[in-house]
């Protein structure tokens, strides 16, 4: 059953506040660690990790290529996944790699590979979940072992276009969800009860990991979770082809309701969302000045 919901409440925004800028860099995609203690973001053309602590001192995690767009922190806060890229002439080949948050041992979990298209992710019991060579594998960080198998955990990701969801004991359950449409930036909730995605050039929707329940939102980009899994924030943007001209911020409850713009400026672009470790607050980047900002969320729910 495909519902939409049009209803959408504006709400007189609450204390936001610029948390970090760098010189000459536009900073985007920030993302809390779960145990709230670091902020992890990237730079315009995804290229590098740094890394904010509670001091506001900052330092750079990784230089490599495309490290930055996808990224992932490991539930237990030590450090991060993400898919690097390296170019050998205009062949790109990608790897997945985790970055320790001491910025020493980097593990290298695949071989760097042009067919490594499948963005890692994180399970729902902590495991790295990839897809090497058009087989499952699995990432144990606290026991340090790897699997080819389905982790413990749910994981839900994007491959061929539809939407995969694995789980040990289960067998791969592929959704395709709008049929002959491309799924992209799918990302499941923290419980594992459903996963937001959008459509290529269409719209954001919801749906139980089970394949079962699509909601249709309307237009919206990159979700993101709150970490009880009732609410999604997302950013509507604009613009003329060539630039971003306009972005807005949402939150919509797991059911589909209750949506409402939690932005409504003039003086900036946000974009990329993303909750506080807490689920008091929404990361966000603003386009007009390359800077991270943060902005409580609390009377919205």
């Amino acid at each position: 059953m495909l519902l939409l919901f049009c209803a959408v409440s504006v709400i007189e925004a609450q204390k936001t506040e610029k948390v970090v800028s760098m010189a000459n860099k536009i900073l985007v995609a920030p993302q809390e660690s779960p145990d709230g203690k670091t902020l992890a973001f990237t730079q315009e053309g995804y290229n590098g990790i740094f890394l904010m602590n509670g001091n506001r001192e900052i330092k750079e995690l990784t230089t490599d290529n495309a490290s930055g767009f996808g990224f992932r922190w490991l539930n237990d806060n030590t450090g991060i996944v993400a898919r690097s890229a390296r170019f050998i002439d205009i062949r790109r080949e990608n790897s997945v790699v985790i970055y320790s948050l001491k910025g020493e041992n980097t593990l290298q979990l695949s071989e760097f590979s042009g067919k490594m298209t499948v963005m890692p992710s994180v399970s729902t019991g902590g495991e790295i979940c990839f897809v090497e060579n058009g087989t499952l594998k699995s990432y144990d960080p606290v026991a340090k072992n790897s699997a080819l198998s389905a982790p413990k955990g749910m994981a839900a990701f994007i491959e061929n276009d539809k939407i995969s969801v694995v789980s040990a004991g289960s067998a791969k359950r592929v959704i395709e969800p709008v049929k002959g449409q491309r799924c992209i930036n799918a990302t499941l909730s923290p419980d594992g009860s459903r996963i937001a995605f959008e459509i290529l050039g269409g719209n954001l929707y919801l749906i139980n990991s089970d394949g079962s329940g699509l909601i249709d939102l309307g237009r919206g980009y990159r979700a993101s979770w709150s970490p009880d899994s009732r609410y999604i924030s997302f950013m509507l943007s604009e613009d003329d082809g060539h630039f971003i001209t306009g972005s807005e911020l949402y939150i919509v409850k797991a059911d589909g309701s209750g949506k409402k713009m939690i932005t409504n400026s003039t003086d900036k672009i946000e974009m990329n969302p993303s909750f506080s470790s807490d689920g008091k607050s929404i990361y966000f980047d603003n386009a007009t000045d390359g800077a991270i900002y943060k902005m409580e969320v609390e009377a919205y729910k």
